[in-house]
């Protein structure tokens, strides 16, 4: 019997299948992912959330990424609620969360990505990981700092402007 935290290619099949039924089947589908925790703690959705950031490009071409990431962004602070903080008090899942974003912001064309950000920014509704992802932005830029790392970042500058009006906004 496989560790309840696995994650399966049927699992995998699953999530693709949820995301073409739209972000709120793939919020509910986290959700559920986020029941089953296996014994070292971590969650399915977790372990689901750490191998998608590393799918390879023309994987991830194909897929439903608005549908995807928009759900996940909308359960993100819901999956957060039992969760123990990293080392500055942030919930992991919101971490992998954050690492999947990076990643597909590499690998997805400029102007997808660009439209999806302000997406996520404009309809997510998890406000906790969303005020997450703009602090990591403003570091990342250098809005507030002196170390500007922009492969920390998931957006570019002018990207991060616009994101930056849209939260002032909400």
């Amino acid at each position: 019997m496989e560790p309840a935290d696995s994650v399966t290619d049927t699992d995998v099949a699953e999530l693709l299948k949820a995301a073409s039924g739209g972000m709120n089947a793939v919020a509910a589908l986290f959700l559920r992912f986020s029941e089953k925790r296996g014994d070292a703690g971590a969650t399915k959705a977790e372990r689901l959330l750490d191998q998608l950031a590393s799918f390879d490009d023309e994987i991830v071409q194909g897929w439903p990424i608005e549908a995807l990431t928009l759900g996940l962004v909308n359960v993100a602070d819901e999956l957060a609620n039992d969760e123990a903080g990293d080392d500055w008090g942030y919930p992991r899942i919101w971490h992998l969360a954050g690492g999947l974003l990076k990643h597909l912001s590499r690998k997805l064309p400029e102007r997808r990505w660009k439209d999806l950000v302000e997406r996520l920014f404009t309809e997510g509704l998890s406000l906790g990981f969303i005020s997450h992802l703009l602090r990591n932005e403003i570091f990342s830029h250098s809005f507030y700092g002196n170390r500007p790392d922009a492969s920390e970042g998931i957006a570019s500058r002018a990207t991060f402007d616009t994101v930056r009006s849209i939260m002032v906004r909400r």
